[in-house]
């Protein structure tokens, strides 16, 4: 699986940490990571912490107006990348979500492909 490592420099000055989220929407929509910050910030992430899955649903749903979509089979991200390879969509792991944009993983580190894939996103352009 191929990955383009991403960096929001940023979040170092920030001192941010556990911001996947943060970084995803800045990644998926273009959008600077501080004004990704103050949008998830508006829904309830607190600085330097993770995230709940609702706030971030509805998070998501306020800037890019995108409905999750959950995988109740929670196939492999292996397995979901070869039915995913268009588009950009954030996808959601246990723990950490990342932006896939036509098969490319876009993230700090890459994700194992044997990983389990809970739901994603669809960005649209």
């Amino acid at each position: 699986m191929t990955i383009a490592y991403t960096t929001h420099l940023i979040r170092y000055a920030m001192e941010e940490r556990r911001d996947c989220t943060v970084r995803a929407l800045a990644t998926a929509t273009n959008m600077a990571y501080d004004k990704a910050w103050e949008v998830l910030k508006e829904h309830g992430r607190r600085a330097r912490s993770g995230v709940r899955i609702t706030p971030l649903k509805n998070a998501y749903r306020a800037a890019m107006n995108a409905e999750y979509v959950p995988m109740p089979n929670k196939p492999t991200l292996n397995q979901f990348t070869q039915d995913h390879n268009t588009g950009t969509l954030i996808v959601r792991l246990k723990d950490h979500v990342f932006v896939l944009r036509d098969g490319v993983q876009y993230d700090m580190e890459l994700n194992g492909a044997r990983r389990r894939v809970f739901g994603y996103w669809l960005v649209q352009s």
